[in-house]
């Protein structure tokens, strides 16, 4: 696990816990072969690639949380958006339904700006892993 990783997992705290628990009881090599055997299947692949997007999103807004010692409370003051929405898009695993609305206002009050473009799926592969690289040395 990458020290990125490890920090993403002590942000939630609850489910890291119980996710690191589970780790070290299971056998690495079961746990890991049953998901490769999984994203074989395109369709899996895909929707576990479309929903790592998302991960990658929540992450960065609970770390910005973190940052200014922020709660869901806090956030929810600060966008006018109901905690309880608050909570289903950053804790449940569903900010993959939010409307880009919801996502620009929880960045501009993190003070994160959000950019809005579309690639190709060729640009995809081109251009995100420049982009990733330079934000992990950033």
């Amino acid at each position: 696990m990458t020290p990125s990783e490890e920090h993403r997992c002590r942000v939630n705290k609850t489910t890291s816990s119980k996710t690191l628990s589970s780790l070290s009881t299971t056998p690495a090599f079961g746990m890991k072969g049953a998901l490769n055997r999984e994203l074989e299947n395109p369709r899996h692949r895909a929707e576990f690639d479309h929903r790592r997007g998302f991960f990658r999103l929540e992450v960065q807004f609970l770390l910005a949380l973190e940052d200014r010692g922020w709660s869901y409370e806090d956030l929810a003051k600060a966008t006018g958006i109901l905690r309880q929405n608050i909570w289903r898009d950053l804790k449940n695993g569903g900010l993959h339904k939010a409307s880009l609305d919801r996502v620009a206002r929880y960045a501009e009050a993190l003070g994160l700006h959000a950019h809005h473009f579309l690639l190709s799926p060729v640009q995809e592969r081109k251009f995100l892993p420049r982009l990733e690289k330079a934000l992990a040395l950033a």
